[in-house]
């Protein structure tokens, strides 16, 4: 039964001798605590199974574990530490001479990368492990990973490059009905397409995104289909139908009952809903914030507390002077982390706070210190919204958009 082979796994993996058989029952039982959920446990129990291949010299199971062990960090928001052990998993599996699994570990390691916002080499890393997964014919990780790039090239300003990219994958994988593929490139192009006003495209791709078998976790994506309804709406201009409709979506996300998912819904809600979320909608959003419990986890924790501040700022009666001080603390916070995005972002907080705090001299220093992370980034909204910025704040000059 379950529960006899469970205590065979464990008896094994407390075992002391150094043996294939105890690194495969840690290795078991470590992916099974991630099919739970329990990332700790699974992340802590990999690790000893890394450490008995190792000494085995299992390059190929070691490689392979890496791969879960990475999983489990970037399941609990340790990018870096999840980068760093995707990377060390290609390397093990090249030593083995498993290609296609070195292949998968760069493209984890470049996905993390884009995650914690680095773009520096990942779209040209991503076109080569397309290349070298069409080389071994490997055509559904192409595919993903081809629906990887196009995201990363919206994200760098690109959205022409992306869109085409993503419809390039989605005509070979819809005839297939792959949903690994789908399930990425309809919210995609459903998101792009309306970003750029393209109605009609936005409003097909969303028919078919409803229209896919149900998710893994369908709460989440209910979540992303109420989010993206009202800011329709809204762009649209229907205001009655979009408050209904975001009211919907705010519903939604407070009844997330995994506080990871629930801060990712959250981070869409105050990015589309912003133009027309009402005062209740907000405060709603701010103490769901609040009650995110994300214990030994600071990075999310500033993730959290980055938001709280960006729905402050759409507040009439937050404090610009209290805001700038804690936008203040939290770019100093996320710099300590290297988070080149998120501390862009909240820089770009910081001088907003600022600049309505009457604190031109700091705005001015904050906003351009953002602009430039932007542009490291290559993040084109990003840079507009800090020209624009800048322009409030010095009212009356002209800036070179190319600066």
């Amino acid at each position: 039964g379950v529960n006899g082979t469970s205590t065979i796994l464990e008896r094994l993996s407390a075992s002391e001798t150094v043996s294939a058989a105890r690194a495969e029952a840690l290795g078991a039982l470590g992916r099974h605590a991630l099919e739970k959920g329990d990332f700790e446990d699974a992340e802590r129990t990999l690790e000893q199974a890394g450490a008995t291949w190792t000494r085995l010299g299992k390059d190929k199971e070691q490689g392979t574990g890496l791969i879960f062990q990475a999983i489990a960090a970037q399941r609990q928001g340790k990018l870096e530490q999840a980068e760093h052990l995707f990377t060390e998993a290609g390397e093990a599996n090249r030593r083995a001479g498993h290609r296609l699994m070195a292949i998968i570990s760069d493209v984890n390691r470049r996905l993390t990368q884009y995650q914690r916002g680095s773009l520096n080499g990942v779209e040209q890393g991503l076109i080569r492990a397309i290349h070298q997964l069409e080389l071994l014919e490997a055509v559904n990780q192409a595919h993903q990973t081809s629906c990887i790039l196009a995201s990363v090239r919206y994200a760098q300003g690109d959205a022409a490059g992306a869109i085409q990219t993503q419809e390039e994958v989605l005509a070979r994988a819809e005839p297939l009905q792959y949903i690994p593929v789908l399930t990425m490139a309809y919210p995609n192009l459903a998101r792009w397409h309306l970003g750029q006003g393209d109605f009609r495209s936005a409003a097909t791709l969303r028919e078919a995104w409803g229209a896919m078998p149900e998710a893994a976790d369908p709460s989440d994506v209910v979540c992303e289909q109420a989010i993206f309804d009202a800011y329709f709406h809204g762009l649209r201009g229907d205001q009655e139908k979009a408050d209904a409709l975001s009211e919907e979506a705010v519903q939604c996300v407070l009844a997330l009952k995994d506080d990871r998912v629930r801060v990712k819904q959250i981070a869409a809600l105050s990015d589309g809903l912003r133009r027309h979320a009402t005062p209740k909608q907000l405060d709603q959003l701010d103490q769901a914030l609040n009650a995110v419990t994300l214990v030994g986890d600071p990075i999310e924790k500033l993730a959290r507390d980055l938001l709280v501040a960006a729905i402050a700022l759409t507040k009439d009666d937050a404090d610009p002077a209290k805001l700038r001080d804690a936008a203040l603390a939290l770019r100093t916070a996320t710099a300590a982390e290297g988070r080149a995005g998120r501390q862009t972002l909240a820089g770009w907080l910081t001088a907003e706070a600022a600049l309505r705090a009457g604190d031109t001299s700091t705005a001015d220093d904050e906003a351009n210190r953002a602009l430039a992370g932007a542009v490291s980034l290559q993040s084109v909204w990003l840079q507009l919204e800090l020209l624009g910025l800048l322009a409030r704040i010095h009212p009356g000059d002209v800036f070179d958009e190319r600066r």
